[in-house]
């Protein structure tokens, strides 16, 4: 079952009310709902660095080193709007793109199969992995 997230803008343009869909990615409380308490207790031992963290936010997608790992987080809109991708395996292999993908917070193309991880999170709570919960949890 397939879950699409819509905003309702209206039009003022000669007093004429019409809606207009506009599709936006998750937003973090989302993206962290339902998440495998493994993922949470892992990260407790990540650092994140950044440069120029508030002069990037809303204006281009932010990279993060999360020890030997890369993260992208690009923000879009105020309230915001999260798009998410890592190079670790966990995040390729263990479901947690699969569910960026299917959930619409992926930054960036799918480098695994893009199927669903049956064996390795039946449960669906792989939803990203521990560096990027670790980003999440610093800076947003």
């Amino acid at each position: 079952m397939k879950k699409k997230i819509r905003r309702k803008v209206y039009s003022t343009e000669k007093k004429i009310r019409r809606k207009v869909y506009e599709k936006v990615s998750a937003e973090k409380s989302q993206i962290l709902k339902n998440l495998n308490p493994k993922v949470i207790q892992r990260s407790k031992s990540i650092n994140v660095v950044v440069e120029n963290f508030e002069k990037n936010v809303l204006n281009q997608p932010m990279k993060f080193k999360v020890k030997d790992y890369d993260i992208t987080v690009l923000v879009k809109n105020k309230k915001p709007d999260l798009y998410v991708s890592c190079t670790c395996n966990a995040w390729v292999y263990q479901g947690s793109e699969y569910h960026a993908k299917k959930e619409n917070y992926l930054y960036g193309d799918v480098k695994g199969t893009g199927q669903q991880p049956t064996e390795r999170d039946p449960n669906n709570e792989n939803k990203i992995c521990k560096h990027i919960y670790a980003v999440l949890r610093d800076f947003f």
